[in-house]
């Protein structure tokens, strides 16, 4: 059985699908690869997801063998094609052909808000992090209540963090939405997302709703200010040992305002119910 790598070499680099040619792979994650491809029709390049009925470029088999994908990527779909916000990966169009499904985004040139970080040391300067904070922020304002018709869907990521923060011209645009849940109820219970960003109710395995994404919020500011996680773990059960013994300890060598001590606290309160919500934070 040919790996992942070899497949993605040999099934996509250079070749033309429909309008779109793959110039370059640009990563990949669990469930599929992301690629740059050029569009001769429009002229400009695209950054196009590719994969075969699932989230993003895996073999046919493994969809069989987790039917889940294909709620994942439909759900992606769905939100992106809504959502009309400078700070949301904007949606160029979706095909599939007898072995992949596409998705095709906006191209971002600036990379991942993680590496920026890396790149600028470690951590930002706070006034820069602030302004990123409020760009996500004017993201997760569409995510959270965006509208198909004249029906109010509302939408949770369920997997943020800085990873899946793009950037194009210093612009930050929350992306990767396959784990995005629209919420016909108050709560869910599915399991998804990176348990070093992921709210202690998740980690728990408990019903959770929107305040999930508030706490993955606070920690991305935190990692932003500090250079680290709040609650650093190897495991779910080391993360979440670490939430219970209290609040996170704030670097005493990096100066951080009173505003932003209280907001990432506010974030990162252990009951969802006691958490700020996002009618509070707008």
């Amino acid at each position: 059985t040919p790996s992942i790598d070899s497949y993605v070499k040999d099934e996509h680099l250079g070749n033309k699908i429909q309008s779109y040619t793959f110039t370059r792979l640009l990563g990949k994650g669990a469930f599929g690869a992301v690629y740059e491809a050029y569009n001769e029709k429009t002229r400009s390049s695209v950054a196009c997801n590719i994969t075969p009925y699932s989230g993003k470029i895996i073999p046919k088999a493994k969809l069989d063998q987790q039917p889940k994908l294909t709620e994942l990527v439909q759900t992606e779909v769905a939100v992106l094609r809504q959502c009309r916000s400078e700070n949301v990966i904007g949606f160029v169009e979706s095909f599939r052909t007898n072995r992949n499904i596409y998705i095709c985004m906006e191209f971002c040139n600036g990379g991942d808000l993680e590496n920026y970080v890396r790149k600028k040391g470690g951590k930002l300067r706070e006034d820069e992090a602030v302004e990123f904070l409020k760009q996500m922020l004017n993201g997760f304002r569409v995510l959270s209540a965006f509208y198909l018709g004249l029906h109010e869907v509302d939408a949770m990521h369920r997997d943020f963090k800085s990873a899946n923060v793009l950037l194009h011209n210093g612009v930050a645009k929350i992306a990767d939405v396959g784990f995005a849940k629209i919420l016909k109820d108050s709560v869910t219970h599915t399991i998804l997302g990176t348990c070093l960003t992921m709210a202690p109710e998740l980690l728990e395995n408990k019903a959770y709703g929107f305040e999930c994404d508030i706490w993955s919020l606070g920690v991305v500011y935190f990692e932003m200010l500090t250079g680290v996680y709040p609650f650093p773990g190897i495991n779910d059960m080391e993360v979440l040992r670490k939430i219970k013994k209290g609040p996170p300890v704030f670097p005493t060598q990096v100066q951080i305002s009173k505003n932003s001590i209280d907001f990432i606290l506010k974030c990162l309160t252990v009951d969802p119910y006691k958490r700020i919500n996002w009618k509070a934070i707008y």
